[in-house]
């Protein structure tokens, strides 16, 4: 897939943006919607996902299952520290479900976790404490979500031609 100019078509646009609304249209109410049909729809959207312009998924709301405590963590490395090693060792823990590399200005890594009490979060930042990679942990805790809609794309992505 070319980043740079994605060659899509304005089918592939109309079915992105009926998926962004509702993930679970079923082939045949976008194929209604668009005027094409529901094979149509199918090859298109197969072919897209195939080639990584999206996915989808079911979204949980961890605070229903137990997990109140939210938070990012801002990690500081030590001078030669390998990020990616890193990041990548970060992933592996299971209270953490998001680890992106950063250029921000003083954060090398920032990781979104999730805990059921206050001494799970505790423990975890310990241990990464003691990391020798690491330099320092910054950890702000997230009470409330304004906007959650972390991936998807501005209207403007899927072109004048969308509703088709």
């Amino acid at each position: 897939m070319s980043e740079k100019n994605p060659k899509l078509s304005s089918v592939d646009k109309a079915i992105m943006h009926h998926l962004a609304e509702n993930g679970r249209m079923r082939d045949i109410e976008v194929a209604k919607a668009i005027g094409v049909s529901d094979d149509t729809v199918r090859r298109h959207r197969e072919h897209l996902e195939k080639e990584g312009y999206f996915r989808i998924e079911a979204v949980f709301n961890p605070r229903k299952f137990g997990y109140t405590n939210i938070y990012q963590l801002g990690i500081v490395l030590a001078p030669g520290a390998d990020t990616r090693e890193i990041a990548e060792k970060l992933a592996m823990l299971e209270q953490v479900h998001y680890v992106a590399l950063s250029l921000g200005p003083t954060h090398s890594i920032i990781a979104n976790c999730r805990s059921k009490d206050q001494m799970e979060l505790n423990k975890l930042i310990e241990e990464l404490r003691r990391w020798k990679e690491i330099e320092r942990v910054d950890v702000n805790i997230i009470y409330d979500a304004v906007k959650t809609m972390f991936h998807r794309l501005p209207e403007a992505a899927f072109g004048s031609d969308r509703g088709r």
